[in-house]
């Protein structure tokens, strides 16, 4: 029982609040290496006038927030990025222990297809911007965005790099997921351009779309495991859902496993 936020009308529960973070919601990680204050990391995309009150611009800067116990929260007091960078994806941050660098996976926009960007720094407080890494080619279809870039690190394993990419069909509209691996975390492959993860029937929590957790996990059962994210709706039914209907349309989280 935390106290931290209030749930229908009583706060004994154990729901964490991020008010303190002014916006900054992403995946959060275990750096085994920091301090004790900064063990537990979070960063995210964020309104820039958090940092710049003065700037003409909403969003695109990248903030921060560390934690002792993944409990308390306390926002960094300067942003990762120097300046606006154009960027509407969350990122994947992980520490590197064979380079020895945190690794930053991300959304880019190249040229007007959601694409996947890579950054690494030695010092968390300080990143350049990331260069591309995966983009849509001649292989894959015209309409196809690659939305996510959710990264896992197989249990055990420390060169298996995975990434489990959410694909936006704009074609139709909806979104599933395809795997790619990498040996260094560098060069990027997919391990197959049909999806890994297929949707649900129409109607189903997870038939519009589909997201991963960046959380590979050993089952009691010996099963591998990833926690995924599903809506009934599709990338564009999600903007109806919000602004028009205001329908409470199935959706929910799971385990993915093979």
């Amino acid at each position: 029982r935390l106290g931290q936020f209030v749930h229908k009308g009583s706060r004994d529960n154990n729901i964490i609040s991020l008010s303190e973070l002014d916006g900054i919601t992403g995946h959060v990680f275990l750096d085994s290496g920091a301090p004790r204050e900064e063990r537990y990391k979070v960063a995210g995309l964020t309104n820039i006038r958090t940092y710049r009150p003065e700037a003409k611009r909403m969003g695109g800067i990248l903030g921060a927030a560390v934690s002792p116990d993944g409990i308390t929260w306390k926002r960094l007091p300067e942003p990762l990025w120097d300046s606006y960078y154009n960027n509407d994806g969350g990122p994947s941050i992980y520490f590197d222990k064979t380079l020895e660098k945190y690794v930053l996976l991300t959304r880019q926009n190249y040229p007007r297809r959601r694409s996947i960007a890579r950054a690494e720094t030695a010092d968390f407080r300080r990143w350049p911007h990331p260069t591309l890494v995966l983009t849509p080619g001649p292989l894959d279809a015209p309409s196809d965005d690659f939305y996510s870039n959710t990264y896992i690190s197989y249990p055990g394993a420390e060169k298996a790099h995975l990434m489990l990419t959410s694909v936006y069909h704009r074609d139709t509209s909806l979104v599933d997921i395809r795997l790619a691996s990498s040996v260094d975390g560098i060069a990027w492959n997919w391990i197959s351009r049909d999806p890994v993860l297929e949707l649900g029937g129409p109607g189903d929590w997870n038939g519009g779309s589909i997201y991963a957790v960046p959380s590979l996990v050993k089952l009691p059962d010996g099963r591998v495991a990833v926690p995924m994210v599903g809506s009934s709706w599709s990338h564009n039914e999600w903007w109806r859902v919000k602004f028009e209907t205001h329908q409470k349309w199935p959706r929910g989280i799971g385990w993915a496993s093979w």
